[in-house]
Parts: C-alpha cells; sequence; structure tokens
C-alpha cells in the first residue's frame, strides 16, 4: 500500500470517546509499530473516572485506511490490506480474550474512526484503547544499565532482582495465555514488556508489569504471522522444514533470550559486528547470514561465564534454566508452568543471590 493511504492524527483529534492529548506532556513507553501507530488519549466520557478526561490510554491506530461495508462493526468489513488489517483485528481479539489479568494489557474499547468528507462511511481508521501503563520498557532500563555498566565497571546492585521479577510476571502471562487462552505470543522481547517501577528505601522495586503488543499471537494450531524482531526468533522460526513447529514452546525461546540478555548483558547469538547502523547492504546481508547461522547451529555460552555476579555465588540454577529454555528442539524445553515455577523460587531467593 502506498504512503497516501497512510494518516496520522494528532493532538485534539477525537476517536470515539477519546481524545489524542501531546505526546510531550507524557514518558510514554510504547512504541511504533510496523502497522500501526500509538498515541496518548484521555477517555472524556469515562464515568469510572472521578472526573471525565483524567484518565490516559495508550491509542492503538492502524496506519491504513481501510475501506467499510458495515460502519457499525470492526469485524465486518473489506479491506484494502487485508492480512495486515486482519492481523490487527486478531490483536484486538487476543487482549479481550485475556480479560483482565494483571500482567496483560487491558483492551477497553475498539472502534472505527471515520475520516474525510466524502463517504463518511465507507473509508476509516481501525483502533483500540489499552490502559495507559505510567513506565518504561525494558528494554530501555537494559540500555540504562549497559551505559551505567560501562560507566563504573559493574552491576548495580538491585539490577538483578528487577529483571528477574519482570521475566518473572511475564512467564505469569505466558502461562495464562498457553493454558487458559492457549494462544502463543510469538513476539517476546525487552520492547514489548512495560514496567512500572518506585523507589523505596533507596532500592528500586517493581510495582507493575505488562505485556503487550499481541499482533503476532496465534491460537495453537493455527498459522501463525512472521513479524517481530529476528533477535528473539526460535531456530523452528527460521527453519521452513520446522515451521509447523511454531507454537507455545517458541515463546519459551524468546523469553529466555531476554533473561539472558537480562542477566549478563549481552545477546546471546551475536554477530561479529555488534553495530549493524554502520554496515553498508552487503555486510547487512552477511551480518544477518551470520546472527541466522548462530540462532540455529550455536551453542550458548553459559550466563555464569559472562556474569561475575553469578560465578561468585557459584550458582547453577540459572545456568541450568537459561540452557533448557533454549534448547534447539522445541519439544526439549522447559514448558511454562516449569519456567515460571523456576523464576518464583529464584526470585524467592534473591535476599541471598
Amino acid at each position: 500500500m502506498s504512503d497516501t493511504n497512510h494518516y496520522k492524527l494528532e493532538p485534539g483529534n477525537v476517536l470515539g470517546s477519546y481524545c489524542i492529548v501531546n505526546e510531550e506532556e507524557f514518558s510514554c513507553p510504547y512504541r511504533e509499530g510496523a502497522f500501526k501507530r500509538v498515541y496518548v488519549a484521555r477517555n472524556m466520557i469515562d464515568e469510572k473516572t472521578e472526573e471525565k478526561g483524567s484518565k490516559l490510554y495508550a491509542l492503538k491506530v492502524f496506519k491504513e485506511l481501510a475501506e467499510i461495508e458495515s460502519p457499525s462493526s470492526i469485524e465486518n468489513m473489506k479491506y484494502l490490506d487485508g492480512d495486515r488489517i486482519i492481523k490487527f483485528i486478531h490483536e484486538v481479539r487476543r487482549l479481550r480474550d485475556a480479560g483482565n489479568h494483571p500482567n496483560i494489557a487491558n483492551v477497553v474499547d475498539a472502534g472505527i474512526y471515520h475520516v474525510g468528507k466524502q463517504d463518511l462511511n465507507k473509508v476509516g481508521l481501525l483502533y483500540f484503547a489499552e490502559e495507559f501503563v505510567k513506565g518504561r520498557t525494558l528494554r530501555e532500563i537494559l540500555d540504562e544499565e549497559k551505559k551505567r555498566q560501562e560507566a563504573t565497571g559493574s552491576m548495580s546492585n538491585d539490577f538483578y532482582k528487577v529483571t528477574i521479577a519482570t521475566v518473572c510476571q511475564v512467564s505469569k502471562a505466558l502461562h495464562y495465555m498457553h493454558t487458559k487462552l492457549e494462544t502463543a505470543h510469538l513476539d517476546i522481547k525487552p520492547e514489548n514488556v512495560l514496567i512500572k517501577e518506585s523507589i523505596k528505601n533507596n532500592s528500586r522495586r517493581i510495582d507493575s508489569v505488562v505485556l503487550t503488543d499481541f499482533g503476532n499471537a496465534t491460537v495453537i494450531g493455527e498459522s501463525y504471522y512472521q513479524e517481530g524482531s529476528i533477535l528473539y526468533r526460535a531456530p523452528e522460526q527460521l527453519d521452513p522444514k520446522m515451521k509447523k513447529k511454531v507454537d507455545i514452546r517458541t515463546d519459551i525461546w524468546a523469553l529466555g533470550v531476554m533473561l539472558y540478555e537480562c542477566i549478563t548483558g549481552e545477546y546471546p547469538f551475536k554477530t561479529k559486528q555488534p553495530d549493524w547502523s554502520k554496515l553498508n547492504e552487503e555486510e547487512k546481508k552477511a551480518a544477518m547470514a551470520e546472527l541466522v547461522s548462530n540462532i540455529k547451529n550455536k551453542d550458548i555460552v553459559p550466563p555464569s561465564q559472562i556474569s561475575k555476579r553469578l560465578r561468585e555465588r557459584k550458582s547453577k540454577t540459572i545456568d541450568e534454566l537459561i540452557m533448557k529454555m533454549l534448547l534447539k528442539h522445541p519439544e526439549q524445553r522447559l514448558g511454562i508452568a516449569n519456567v515460571s515455577h523456576r523464576l518464583s523460587i529464584i526470585y524467592g531467593r534473591m535476599g541471598t543471590f
């Protein structure tokens, strides 16, 4: 679809009962995706708040216009770009199915925003509203810690607790998805984990962890969409012969990669060229081929060989957990109930960690 079909909204635009506000007034952790934009908005008729318009929402809007057969229903449309809009609607459905799980983004509304002066009932933008999480992404926290380590040469005392607590909460969200919804997320990465923190007794603590971006979420047994960062893709997502094995076990792999990165500060399958922004197109192709090969074939270095903190405590618990999450064959990986249980035990022992 051409860029002429892209439609950008401005502060003051109203979608249903949601009025878009100036994002510069807030710290917005949500990121624009390949096919949707994210705006901060207020619900002007929210009766649940003491003062109307006081509560913030993350308004996720499909970038491209849709031709609408029935303006009364988000489910009944003629699509300009069928696959991508269906993917967007899938995200709405998955989040609605999740209900009010504390670690999953809570969708409160969905609708169609009609645009243009002619054929108002024919053209519009799809959108849905999530409760706004005032916090940061796990990626932002990891990047901040990396800079701090480069400056001081050591990891902050509370960083392990923060990251273990975070990954533990994400595992609970996945456990709910895998067992109750029979759905795989298929895009687990630090950018899709929102964290609200606070400071108590000069130490950081996690108030809430929310898993977002369910555009790739797929019911077990259904075909899936190949989107998202290649860094967190499992071997079965990179091998056409293993495509049928892409399921909830694929989430275990991505969670293991994320945990490894949190514990060591390093990506487990890094290439010889760490900064791809400085590479030309041919060099990027070579680096991509190396990355795919590493994910499919390379054994990871145990976290304790990289993390001084793990070595000092002679702890093999996290080593064993991550190694079993990052097994190349999905049928050999731990299940999400086992992973979540082990993470809870590790977090419970953090006082002596």
